[in-house]
């Protein structure tokens, strides 16, 4: 006599990995432990923003490790940069220059109109 599922669709009993089950994992500690990183990249106060963004873009990072020296792994660690700082203050830099320009732009007219 065989029985008949009450329900349409297949049940499958997956086996769960042995680590799966130890008490100490836990799905975050494992998500964590997939997604970081050990390629750091650190930099100090005295790198230009122009060479943060060549870092940021040459190592595919979107953070940086502000440290007392970009040199010593083990110095103090300042703060973490983050690609939206670096780019926020280019576009500042760059926005200054632009005023600066247009107004030896305006100037030169006014300059070259009143002769």
């Amino acid at each position: 006599m065989s029985t008949k599922l009450s329900s349409p669709f297949v049940h499958t009993v997956l086996v769960a990995p042995p680590y799966l089950l130890s008490p100490l994992f836990t799905p975050c500690s494992r998500q964590i432990a997939v997604m970081g990183r050990n390629n750091i990249v650190n930099v100090s106060a005295a790198n230009p923003i122009d060479a943060c963004m060549e870092k940021l873009l040459a190592r595919d990072v979107r953070h940086l490790m502000l440290r007392e020296s970009s040199t010593n792994q083990n110095s103090r660690l300042i703060g973490i940069i983050s690609i939206k700082d670096v780019v926020k203050c280019a576009l500042e830099k760059h926005k200054a220059q632009s005023n600066k320009l247009e107004d030896i732009i305006t100037y030169q007219t006014i300059v070259n109109s009143a002769n």
